[in-house]
């Protein structure tokens, strides 16, 4: 059996508006996301632009691998390619810095929820100083790879090369700037740390020996 319900149209402007309401929605969630898992957040938003860019480049790769070309077609889809991947990589890094910083402050939220074993090992002292290393070699691939791009510049004041070796130098200088940066970063924040450590112990220290000559 159905009954009819009466339904009057609602009279009057929506006091929603998309500018004002939008943007503190959007806060809210950021907030939300940094102080409950910024790790899973932000890995996860890098990871997918990094698999984006991974996406577009695939055409473009398998075209140089069958006849070792790269056409001047594809530079608005590699640049596009580039974009993504320093973004997606600054991303996830920031992700694990944002961590790094709560686990040193000893953050109580953070300390209520505890770390996973694999955010333990990403935000192990250790990875950040393989990020050195690891920027150190890409920033030294570039330069293998443009040598002769060097070489003709500093001679010549010419470049004759095709621009996708400066391309590509340029992602590798911009993605191990951005590990090395990080990297040191991380040993600046457990520097400070370890300097308030031994801060706190030296006045605690001074005030029990304060307290005893009383």
């Amino acid at each position: 059996m159905e009954v009819a319900i009466p339904y009057d149209e609602r009279v009057g402007e929506s006091k929603l508006r998309v500018l004002r309401d939008g943007s503190r929605f959007l806060r809210t969630i950021v907030t939300v996301a940094l102080e409950y898992n910024p790790l899973k957040f932000f890995l996860l938003a890098g990871t997918l632009l990094l698999g984006l860019a991974l996406f577009l480049s695939l055409p473009a790769v398998w075209y140089y691998i069958q006849v070792r070309r790269v056409e001047d077609s594809e530079i608005y889809r590699l640049f596009t390619v580039m974009v993504l991947l320093v973004s997606g990589v600054e991303t996830a890094y920031f992700g694990l810095l944002v961590t790094r910083v709560l686990a040193l402050t000893e953050n109580p939220v953070r300390q209520r929820r505890g770390i996973g074993p694999v955010a333990g090992f990403l935000l192990d002292r250790r990875v950040f100083e393989l990020s050195i290393r690891a920027g150190i070699t890409l920033i030294l691939a570039a330069a293998v790879l443009n040598y002769r791009t060097i070489y003709q510049y500093v001679m010549t004041r010419q470049i004759y090369m095709h621009w996708s070796y400066m391309f590509t130098g340029a992602t590798l200088v911009l993605v191990g700037v951005q590990l090395i940066m990080g990297g040191a970063l991380s040993k600046i924040l457990e520097e400070v740390k370890e300097r308030e450590t031994l801060r706190r112990s030296t006045a605690q220290n001074d005030d029990g020996s304060r307290n005893a000559h009383r």
